[in-house]
């Protein structure tokens, strides 16, 4: 007979869980760190054409500001609630649709979480059986759709807004996640399918119809 369907679940349930924690810390990092969007070399005051020259590697919640001086460049992390100067509001380019790509990442983060917690009800509903297991496929895999799809649709939104030259490294991170996410929806759904009988006997792809 082969292989059963709970059985290649449980398989398949070690590669969820160790697929969707990468998921997570990768768009944990992502999140976090700033080097989303690179900004042009911008002046402290726009009239100032003598005055400090900074270049900005910018992120979601913090900033990486990097003062050019004449043999190196002076470095430092800037939260965004923690901003003295208004450095921020004199620069040339600021990341587009800040606050948009904020939610759109969060959501994506929630949702990647509540399919992890689905995942953990999944074994369990599998001895079960009925409505159950397939509430909880239905869970796992619907939420991590909804967080892989999120997280490529945020970089999309920052990619179809901004110069190539402006990207940075850091958005491989959401698109790891965001891909992972969508593997793990994706096989759920190809495994909640799988039926060992298809194609026997039992089963046939094409039903035998018997001739008077």
């Amino acid at each position: 007979m082969g292989v059963t369907r709970n059985q290649l679940y449980r398989r398949f349930t070690v590669v969820f869980l160790i697929s969707g924690l990468v998921a997570i810390s990768c768009l944990c990092a992502g999140i976090a760190l700033p080097f989303w969007y690179e900004a042009d070399w911008a002046l402290h005051s726009p009239n100032d054409k003598d005055g400090p020259r900074y270049l900005v590697y910018q992120g979601l919640w913090s900033d990486y500001v990097c003062k050019q001086l004449d043999n190196y460049d002076d470095c430092v992390v800037n939260w965004h609630q923690d901003y003295r100067g208004d450095y921020r509001e004199d620069m040339l380019h600021v990341m587009p649709k800040l606050n948009l790509l904020r939610g759109v990442e969060l959501a994506s983060l929630a949702f990647g979480v509540l399919s992890g917690i689905g995942l953990i009800f999944l074994p369990l509903s599998l001895t079960r059986g009925g409505w159950r297991q397939y509430l909880a496929q239905a869970v796992f895999a619907g939420f991590s759709l909804l967080a892989g799809f999120l997280a490529v649709l945020g970089v999309l939104v920052l990619t179809a807004k901004s110069a190539p030259s402006s990207l940075h490294w850091a958005l491989v991170l959401p698109t790891v996640a965001g891909f992972l996410w969508l593997f793990n929806g994706s096989m759920s759904f190809v495994v909640c399918r799988y039926d060992p009988t298809y194609g026997t006997p039992d089963n046939p792809v094409v039903p035998i119809v018997e001739s008077e």
